[in-house]
Formats: C-alpha cells, structure tokens, sequence
C-alpha cells in the first residue's frame, strides 16, 4: 500500500510538472509570436502598444496613427525602388503664407533629400512683378525662370542680395512664393506645391509679432522703432527700406500699408485680439481676411492633384509626413522614422 501511494504522488508530482512546463512553454510561444508581430511594426518585441488607454478611459489614438503611417512606410510600393529619390528630378514649392511652418517645411524637405531654400528675402520686388505679368515667357535673367539651375541669372548678385547667389535649388518656401502661386503653377506645371494652414487668429497674431520684431524691431524703452531697421530706413527714404517695404506690401497687401508709419501704435498695444488697441485689431482683421483669400486662391488656380494642402501640424512620425511622401511620389533620402523635427511650428 505505501509503494502504490509512493508511486501515485511521484505520478502526480510528474503530471505538474509536465503541465507547468506545457503552460511555460505555451506562454513562450504566444509571446514570440505578438513580438514577432511588433518586430513587424519595427517594435522591439513585446515592445511598445499602438493603442492606449488614457486616465479617463478614452483612447489615445497617437500612436494608432503612428501604425497606420509605419504601414505606409514600410509597404512594398513605398520601398519602390523605381521611385526616383526625393530632390533628384522634380521641383517643389512651398505657396503657404509666411507664418505657417515654412522654417519647418524648409527642415523637413531637406530631410528628405531636396535641396531647400527658405525663400528669397532681398529680391527686387521689380523681378517679381516682371515674372507676374508673363510667367511663361519671363527672360532667362529673372531670378523665377528657371529655380533649378539659374541658368541665365546675372554672375552678380543683385543689390541688396546677402543670400547664396544664384539661389538654385529644388524646394523653395516663403518669400516671395507664397504671393504668386498662380503664376508659379503657370510656369512649372509639373510642379508639386503645398501648402499649410494655422488658426486664423493665432496665425494674423503671429504675422504682427513678426512685423514687430523683424521690419521694426520695436523698442519698449523708447516706444519706437530700432534705428537701421526696415521701417527707419523705410521712413528716412533708403533705397534698401523702400525696397522691403514694397515687397512686404506686395505680399500682405492692404494689412502692410501704413505698418511701418504705425508700428508705435501696433506694436505697443497688447499682442491680443482681445485687449490689442484699434490699430491691431484692425491690422489683425485685414490679416485674417487676407488669409481666407489667399487660400480660395491657390486652391482655386493649382490643381487639387498637384496641391498637398493641410491643417495639420507635422511631427517626427506622423500620418501627415507620411502622407506628405505619399503625394511627392519619391523615395526619402533617409528612412522617415529616423526624422525629428522642431516642435514648433
């Protein structure tokens, strides 16, 4: 009776042992298989999750679109290597209004593998009226006829100009090419363009602030304008004041007018829509107003397939970079989850 009982406990003792190795090695399994899964996603195994519960309960869809962009970046007709890389043959223009991320945009096409130039600050406002009226047959010695290669630009550059010269290059943002997109559209057809929208009121607030700090790099102490700044220079009658000054009111239209002869006033008052003083509230609406318009306006002369147009705020792995490659139609100089980006915009 002892030896049966013996052997019925070493029995016994076996058979657990046998199913806590079974469920060890089930366990095993389940995990290699969901970390073999996330290697797929470019995880570290049994690494990070895409969907989160946040402290109230509700999903925290972040990192949900951070997967549905990863897809997309690792799918097969992304890695196409027929693709031509980024940069290599085609041209990019950036029509978004100054203050809508084109320090950003000029960052990350570079990433990309263009050769980006974040706008021609001291063009003759003249060149860009000369391209305005005749885009198509523009002479090869404006500086808009040919962006890639300059080809017939003078050796010397122009007055005014502290910029590299001749400004060739691929991708192009900001001044002055947000104020002619149609014209652009009408001499590079084959062009892709974009564009990025902000908040009405917080982008008409931070074209003010730029107006301030730039053109009249306002002095709090004296209540006036820096000497040697646009706006005193543009007051005293220099050619190199006047010159911005025209450029600016060509870009921002009636909202410039008067700016430097009331940049006291403006730039003193409280930066708010709220508490700004007449002046800014005024300059703020012309702001707002003229942004409406020109987005009607690209939208209306660029076609929607040679367009990417965006309110979304582009960050190191997003949906919208991914999507922003999607419609370039090219393969990135460097793989997109290894790009990081400024946080502002």
């Amino acid at each position: 009776m002892g030896a049966h009982r013996q052997r019925f406990c070493a029995m016994t003792g076996l058979l657990r042992i046998a199913i806590l190795l079974f469920c060890f090695i089930a366990f095993v399994v389940l995990l290699y298989l969901n970390g073999f899964e996330d290697a797929k996603l470019g995880c570290q195994p049994f690494g990070l999750r895409f969907t989160q519960q946040s402290s109230n309960g509700s999903v925290d869809n972040t990192m949900v679109e951070h997967k549905a962009a990863w897809n997309e970046a690792q799918s097969p007709q992304h890695d196409d290597n027929s693709k031509p890389t980024c940069g290599s043959n085609d041209l990019l223009i950036n029509v978004g209004q100054g203050r809508t991320g084109t320090t950003t945009m000029d960052k990350v096409v570079a990433l990309l593998g263009y050769k980006s130039v974040h706008g021609f600050q001291q063009v003759n406002v003249q060149e860009v009226h000369d391209f305005m009226k005749d885009p198509k047959n523009v002479t090869a010695s404006n500086v808009f006829a040919d962006l890639v290669t300059q080809a017939g630009v003078p050796a010397r550059h122009p007055f005014d100009w502290s910029e590299k010269w001749p400004p060739r290059g691929t991708a192009f943002h900001d001044v002055p090419f947000f104020g002619m997109p149609c014209e652009l559209y009408e001499r590079y057809p084959k062009a892709k363009f974009f564009m990025l929208d902000k908040d009405e009121v917080s982008h008409a607030q931070s074209v003010i602030f730029m107006y301030c700090a730039c053109d009249c790099s306002y002095n709090r102490s004296t209540r006036k304008c820096k000497e040697r700044s646009h706006c005193d220079m543009f007051l005293r009658g220099e050619r190199a004041g006047i010159q911005r000054n025209e450029l600016r009111r060509f870009l921002w239209g009636e909202a410039y007018s008067g700016f430097c002869e009331n940049a006291s006033r403006i730039c003193s008052a409280p930066q708010s829509a709220s508490k700004g003083n007449a002046q800014y509230k005024h300059t703020l609406q012309l702001l707002v107003d003229g942004h409406r318009q020109h987005v009607a306006k690209v939208r209306s002369c660029i076609p929607a397939e040679s367009l990417f147009h965006t309110d979304r705020v582009f960050t190191d792995f997003s949906r919208t970079l991914a999507e922003f490659v999607a419609f370039l139609g090219c393969k990135p100089k460097i793989p997109l989850e290894t790009i990081s980006l400024p946080k502002k915009r």
